[in-house]
C-alpha cells in the first residue's frame, strides 16, 4: 500500500471526488481540461498555481441581449465583494464573479492546497448550498 501524500492534480482530483460523494453526484473527476460541473457545483484546478476554485452557480446576466445591464451588474457584483457592503453576508471568503461569455454569475472560492491542506471541501461549498 502506497502511504505517500497526494499532491497536484492526483490530490485536485480526490477534492472533487470526495465533495461529490458529498453532494451524492456520480462524478469521474477532473476532466483533461482540469475542470468539472455537476449540478449548480463544479472545480477548476490550476496546476501552475496549485490552486483548486470551487464554484457556485447564482444565476442568469442576459448582458449580450441587454447590454445597459452590464455596468450594472458589475457593480452589483463588485458591492457583493466590497467587505462594507458584501461583508454582512457570510461568503466563506468566496467571492463573486461575472462570466460574460456565458453570461452567468458565480460564487468563487479558491484554494491553495500544499501538502499541508486539508482534504476536505465539503464545509466551503455547503455554504452556498443551503
Amino acid at each position: 500500500m502506497n502511504d505517500a501524500p497526494l499532491r497536484g492534480r492526483e490530490k485536485a482530483d480526490y477534492l472533487v471526488r470526495n465533495y461529490a460523494k458529498h453532494a451524492h453526484v456520480p462524478v469521474r473527476g477532473l476532466d483533461e481540461n482540469n475542470d468539472v460541473s455537476f449540478g449548480e457545483f463544479g472545480f477548476h484546478y490550476s496546476p501552475e498555481k496549485e490552486i483548486l476554485v470551487g464554484r457556485v452557480y447564482n444565476g442568469r446576466a442576459r448582458i449580450k441581449a441587454h447590454p445597459e445591464l452590464r455596468s450594472k451588474i458589475r457593480r452589483s457584483l463588485q458591492a457583493l465583494n466590497d467587505p462594507k457592503i458584501g461583508g454582512m453576508y457570510d461568503r466563506g471568503g468566496g467571492y463573486f464573479v461575472l462570466d460574460e461569455e456565458k453570461e452567468m454569475f458565480f460564487w468563487l472560492r479558491t484554494s491553495q492546497f500544499g501538502p499541508r491542506a486539508p482534504l476536505n471541501w465539503t464545509r466551503i461549498l455547503t455554504i452556498c448550498s443551503n
